[in-house]
């Protein structure tokens, strides 16, 4: 069953599916040809690390933000598909993936 919840970023109220276990981070938005009724997919990871990310299976554009707690660790822009796996700089506890272009 898809875990939705309303967040704001910034001044910005997106509607995101969750991705908190290991299985939906594994798969998160691979194989999908659209977002659907969502904005995003927030991925929520169970401790702090420099958790990396991979367009394997997607057929458009991302943008990622990098978060440890409210604070924006790194935002990778326009991520097309087939991309090099993605690292942020410092530890994480959530990535959003957003549709390129929405912020």
């Amino acid at each position: 069953m898809r875990k939705i919840k309303e967040i704001m970023i910034g001044d910005r109220m997106l509607k995101v599916e969750i991705a908190d276990t290991w299985l939906k981070r594994l798969i998160g938005l691979s194989w999908r040809t659209k977002m659907d009724d969502i904005d995003g997919m927030l991925f929520i990871f169970p401790w702090r690390a420099r958790w990396r990310m991979c367009m394997r299976g997607m057929k458009f554009a991302l943008d990622f933000i990098f978060m440890d707690g409210e604070n924006v660790v790194d935002v990778y822009k326009n991520v097309l598909p087939g991309s090099k796996t993605l690292r942020p700089t410092g530890k994480v506890n959530s990535i959003l993936e957003v549709v390129s272009g929405l912020f």
